[in-house]
């Protein structure tokens, strides 16, 4: 036999069973991108797949992009990949849905047969891969990611697949016989049929399969508070709508929680919640006796939607009657809606700004549970410690009461300020109850003290002269009792607020804290003044003689410890309270 001819065919079968071996490490061929199989010459796993393929949302829109990741289970890995759009309904067929796109360790194998598909460009050891789906223009179909994973040329998985993503798709007759207002993830439609009622549909994914409410607020402003409400709760399987009321940041049931509310429908389909009812147009002003947390029914709770409204759309755990205050902001139209029109309306694509109300808390919670825990206490009792010891050329009591306090003085001017940029004005909303209406009064009252007592630091008369007494004890007046309100005023905007009632426990817990550790340190000053005769109400200026005399108790050798305990522990309260208002879900 002729030995060229011998080598040739040598050489062509060792590339071709290299081929095989190294199991296609630049992607899978176009011949799997109907089957998904890979041409390997064995059978595909038949135990569960180590592997999953999840989406960033589980509902889409026309044109919108979603996120989908192949990932591996811990400890495995994958050389290779397929991954393929199709449609819900029919996932054997190879017809795909949309695009794919991906890095640039990705490519597109199946161009040739005009399909939407991702495959590997090497056989490197894989963990995690990202890859972008774009929906068609005229998204009316459910889709699932179906994926073949490769592990070794022996040893590789078909048929992975993802949760079912579902379209969210604007109605046809949006902008025709219909109005819209939607989202990324929800879509609101209305329609005037003329008469006493306007016709509204609400869809929206939801992450839980029961127990979750989306609501429809019309307010005259893009905030929250003032609001009449249409809520759609899922309980135990079934769809509810209610009428409620937004007195402020919370929300009520009207006593009649069904008013005006005919014609519901509901269902949970594929993680979408929708809902339709019919709502009245105008409601007479006829007020029922009000139970506790719910709103009569009248003009004032029950718009009238023949005028315009911002919409807002929220979401949020728990049934209609208990609700969970939405963790997601809700979505605010641009602009006020009519609703005898058939307008579209988009959502903004982000959340309208800062929640100034948290901000306006939170500075009033660290200027006066933390820093006026100290500065106050310094003034009182500390006085008598470290009485050789200057902190830039000022005792160091008087310096840390100073320091304190000015901060307190910003934070508290701009709590103010934050607080009537967000309202506007001065507001004591309808619906609140008389001690929530006299919050915004004590704010005023508490930022006029605030104010009042440093200026009057400023004309502090002479050590010696005799208007000084008077002055010591009106500065320590001003003092005690804008701290006492502001501690008042925040159990207040905690109600006003509907926080979580482990924000009051935290609030009480400080409140006991304080009131021990001035009972403790009122014993060693009520004898340091028996000592030294000394007047209780000086800031300062003290002879250096008298500053060094003290208590010879326990207590009072005890004092530098007692401080640092009572800063750390005012701290840990402060940033628990901070955490509970601006990172956990509220309780209304």
């Amino acid at each position: 036999m002729d030995f060229r001819k011998i080598l040739a065919e040598s050489l062509l079968l060792g590339i071709l069973f290299l081929g095989q071996v190294m199991c296609y490490p630049i992607g899978a061929p176009a011949s799997s991108c109907s089957s998904m199989i890979p041409n390997h010459g064995v059978s595909a796993s038949n135990t569960p797949a180590p592997y999953t393929i999840t989406t960033s949302k589980n509902t889409y829109m026309p044109n919108e992009e979603i996120t989908v990741t192949l990932q591996a289970n811990s400890g495995v890995y994958f050389k290779g990949f397929l991954i393929q759009p199709r449609r819900n309904s029919s996932i054997s067929e190879p017809n795909t849905f949309g695009t794919l796109t991906g890095d640039s360790l990705t490519q597109s194998p199946c161009t040739a047969t005009s399909q939407a598909a991702l495959s590997h460009i090497n056989n490197s050891l894989k963990t995690t891969i990202n890859v972008t789906w774009k929906a068609p223009a005229d998204s009316v179909e459910t889709v699932v990611f179906i994926a073949t994973l490769v592990q070794t040329k022996d040893i590789f998985w078909v048929n992975v697949q993802s949760q079912v993503v579902t379209p969210l798709f604007l109605d046809p007759a949006c902008g025709k016989t219909k109005g819209c207002f939607y989202g990324s993830t929800f879509l609101v439609t209305w329609a005037d049929r003329g008469g006493n009622s306007i016709d509204f549909e609400m869809k929206a994914s939801i992450p839980e399969p029961d127990n979750y409410w989306i609501s429809l607020g019309f307010s005259s402003d893009k905030k929250m508070g003032d609001d009449s409400v249409a809520d759609c709760s899922l309980q135990s399987g079934a769809v509810k709508t209610y009428s409620s009321y937004n007195p402020g940041r919370s929300n009520e049931p009207l006593d009649n929680n069904i008013y005006g509310i005919n014609g519901t429908n509901g269902r949970l389909a594929n993680g979408v919640l929708s809902c339709s009812f019919s709502r009245a147009r105008t409601v007479a002003d006829v007020a029922t006796a009000s139970r506790k947390k719910r709103a009569a029914v009248s003009a004032a709770t029950f718009f009238d939607l023949n005028q315009d409204w911002y919409l807002l759309f929220a979401q949020g755990r728990g049934p209609a009657a208990s609700k969970i205050q939405h963790t997601i902001p809700p979505a605010i139209s641009n602009d006020k809606v009519n609703l005898q029109s058939v307008s579209v309306l988009a959502a903004p694509d982000s959340p309208t700004g800062v929640d100034l109300a948290k901000v306006h808390g939170s500075l009033m919670i660290v200027a006066w549970i933390f820093l006026a825990s100290i500065g106050t206490v310094m003034a009182r009792f500390y006085k008598p410690v470290w009485p050789e010891s200057k902190l830039c050329r000022e005792k160091v009591w008087f310096q840390i009461h100073r320091a304190c306090m000015v901060l307190v003085l910003f934070l508290v001017a701009a709590g103010f300020i934050v607080i009537f940029v967000d309202v506007r004005s001065y507001s004591a909303t309808g619906g609140w109850t008389d001690i929530q209406k006299a919050h915004p009064i004590l704010g005023i009252i508490i930022m006029a003290l605030t104010l009042i007592n440093p200026v009057m630091a400023l004309f502090r008369p002479h050590p010696d002269a005799p208007s000084r007494k008077v002055f010591n004890i009106a500065h320590f007046a001003v003092g005690i009792v804008a701290f006492v309100l502001a501690i008042i005023n925040i159990f207040i905007g905690v109600d006003v607020e509907k926080l979580s009632t482990n924000v009051v426990n935290i609030l009480w817990a400080y409140v006991g804290w304080f009131i021990f550790i001035v009972i403790v340190l009122e014993q060693d000053f009520i004898q340091s003044r028996k000592d030294k005769g000394s007047n209780s109400y000086e800031l300062n200026d003290l002879p250096e003689k008298e500053q060094s005399v003290g208590s010879s108790s326990i207590i009072h050798k005890l004092k530098p410890g007692i401080i640092a305990v009572h800063a750390v522990i005012v701290l840990g309260l402060t940033i628990a309270m901070l955490v509970l208002i601006n990172l956990s879900s509220e309780e209304e």
